[in-house]
């Protein structure tokens, strides 16, 4: 959902992807704490909108394409983890105006902390 405020008038946009992709990731261990990953992957899926300014209300459907590929430098303990990422994630589609739309993403920096399972899922597993 995205909110705009244009000359003094409240807009709101809600916008539904929905997508299905294949997708290739390989986890490369090059030492027993570092891991290099590559990835690609692509999609195709319906994106609805929805945008309301001023009391005006205008619905779009599109076929949008998602496509994406990656690298990945990590660093991992049992309890720690953190790495580079160069991925590009994106969608396109054409508006209603034969406009061709593209939004494009890269993620750079990660850092995160693994915490224990359950124990009824550790038990399981």
């Amino acid at each position: 959902m995205t909110n705009n405020f244009e000359d003094d008038t409240y807009g709101k946009e809600n916008i539904v992807d929905l997508r299905v992709g294949l997708g290739y990731y390989y986890n490369w261990m090059v030492a027993p704490k570092l891991n290099i990953a590559p990835s690609l992957h692509v999609g195709i899926g319906p994106k609805f909108s929805k945008y309301t300014l001023a009391g005006q209300e205008e619905k779009n459907n599109y076929l949008a394409t998602e496509y994406g590929a990656g690298l990945q430098l990590g660093y991992n303990t049992d309890c720690f983890c953190m790495g580079i990422v160069g991925e590009l994630d994106g969608t396109s589609h054409q508006d209603s105006d034969s406009n061709a739309i593209s939004n494009n993403l890269w993620h750079t920096v990660f850092l995160g902390y693994r915490l224990d399972p359950p124990q009824k899922l550790k038990a399981l597993f």
